[in-house]
C-alpha cells in the first residue's frame, strides 16, 4: 500500500534495461533494506515490517523477484509478495493466495520497465508454484500499470473517521494535505495477547465472516500476523479484541483501527475501549462496503470519506476458483487484512 512512485511503473522504456531480472536470494534480506532506506528515509519500523514482510511467512514463502546491476549484481529493484491466509466466499480450503506489497525500483535504473519486468515474472512464477490469486492495495500512480498487467480493480474500499473530539475535525481537514512522510508511527507499549486469550473472538470472527473473503486465523497465523512492535490490542475475553495502532499525524494522536472481533456485537463497547485507552483526536479505518459491520459503525458516528475509494486490486491466475474474487460484495476486509497495517 505504501509503494513508492516509480516512473517505470507505465512499463516505457527509454533506454535498455541495465538490470537484470530475477528471483530474489534468500541472503539479501540486507540489500532489500537498503534500497528501502533510500526510497523512504526515516520511515518508522522500516526493518521490522521488512524483515516480516520478506522472511519466512506463516504459510511459506512467496516467488519473490528481484532486479540486480548487471556489473555491480547490486539490488535495484524487488517486487515483493505474501503468502497470505485468505479464505471464505466458497474458496477451495487449500487455494494459495498471494498478497502483493514491499516494490521498488532505485531511481537510478527508473524508466527501464523494472517494474513490469519484475511483476511479469512474478506472475508466472506464482502461476508455475500453482497460487490462484494475486491482490494488493496500490497507490494511484501505480494503478494504470497494474491494469495492464491483468489486474481488476474492486470497488467499495472506502476509509470511514471518527472524530471524538470533534472541536478538532477542522484542524484535522487542514492537516490531510500533509505530507505523508511526516506521519510517527508509536511502537506498542504491552506485548499482543496470546492466541488462547482471542480464540472465542476469533471463531465468532469466523462464523460471521465465513462467507466472505477475509484473512482466516490459525494459531500460527495469528502470531505471525501480529509480530509487530506497533501492533496494540484494546478489549477482553468478554466484549472481543480489537487490533490497532497508534500514530501522530502532526500535533494529532490518531488510532488506525486494524480489524473488531466483537463477542457479542457489542462494537460500540470496543471502539470505546480504544477510545479510552488511547484519548484520540481521531480514529480510522478502512473497510469494504460489504463487511458486516460497516453499517454499525456509520451509526456509531464513523464518516465515509466521499471523495475517493482504496485501489484494492486482484488479479486471478489460472488456477483461480471460485470466481467470486472479482465481486465487490464478497468481501470482508479491514486494514489488518493489508500488510502496511
Amino acid at each position: 500500500m505504501t509503494e513508492p512512485i516509480d516512473s517505470s511503473r507505465t512499463g516505457d522504456s527509454s533506454t535498455a534495461p541495465s538490470a537484470a531480472v530475477v528471483p530474489l536470494p534468500e541472503n539479501a534480506l540486507g540489500q532489500v533494506l537498503d534500497l528501502f532506506r533510500e526510497l523512504w528515509p526515516g520511515k518508522a519500523h522500516l526493518e521490522d515490517s521488512t524483515t516480516w514482510a520478506f522472511g519466512q511467512g506463516a504459510l511459506g514463502r512467496a516467488p519473490l523477484v528481484c532486479a540486480t546491476d548487471r556489473i555491480s549484481q547490486k539490488v535495484v529493484g524487488v517486487r515483493g509478495g505474501i503468502v497470505w491466509p485468505l479464505g471464505g466466499a466458497g474458496a477451495d480450503p487449500e487455494a494459495r493466495v498471494i498478497q502483493l506489497g514491499g516494490t521498488g525500483v532505485a531511481r537510478s535504473h527508473r524508466r527501464q520497465g523494472l517494474f513490469t519486468s519484475m511483476t511479469e515474472r512474478f506472475i508466472a512464477s506464482a502461476e508455475a508454484e500453482g497460487f490462484s490469486l494475486l491482490f494488493n492495495v496500490s497507490v494511484d500512480a501505480a494503478r494504470a500499470g497494474y491494469e495492464k498487467l491483468g489486474w481488476q480493480y474492486i470497488r467499495g474500499f472506502r476509509s470511514h473517521f471518527l472524530f471524538p473530539r470533534p472541536l478538532r475535525a477542522a484542524r484535522l481537514v487542514a492537516l490531510r494535505s500533509s505530507e505523508a512522510s511526516s506521519i510517527a508511527v508509536e511502537a506498542a507499549r504491552t506485548p499482543h495477547p496470546a492466541y488462547p486469550d482471542v480464540v472465542g473472538a476469533l471463531l465468532v470472527r469466523e462464523e460471521r465472516l465465513k462467507h466472505l473473503h477475509h484473512t482466516r486465523y490459525t494459531e500460527e497465523t495469528f502470531d505471525w500476523r501480529f509480530s509487530g512492535t506497533r501492533h496494540c490490542f484494546a478489549g477482553n475475553a468478554l466484549i472481543g479484541f480489537c487490533p490497532y495502532m497508534v500514530r501522530r499525524r502532526g500535533p494529532l494522536r490518531e488510532v488506525v483501527l486494524g480489524d473488531l472481533w466483537p463477542i457479542d456485537h457489542d462494537l460500540k463497547g470496543l471502539v470505546r475501549s480504544v477510545v479510552d485507552a488511547e484519548e484520540p483526536d481521531l480514529v480510522t479505518l478502512w473497510m469494504s462496503r460489504s463487511h458486516p459491520y460497516r453499517r454499525s459503525l456509520v451509526r456509531l458516528g464513523f464518516v465515509p470519506d466521499p471523495r475517493k475509494e482504496l485501489n484494492f486490486g486482484v488479479r486471478p491466475l489460472s488456477a483461480a476458483n471460485p470466481p467470486t474474487y472479482l465481486d465487490p460484495d464478497s468481501w470482508a476486509c479491514m486494514p489488518a487484512d493489508i500488510d502496511t497495517f
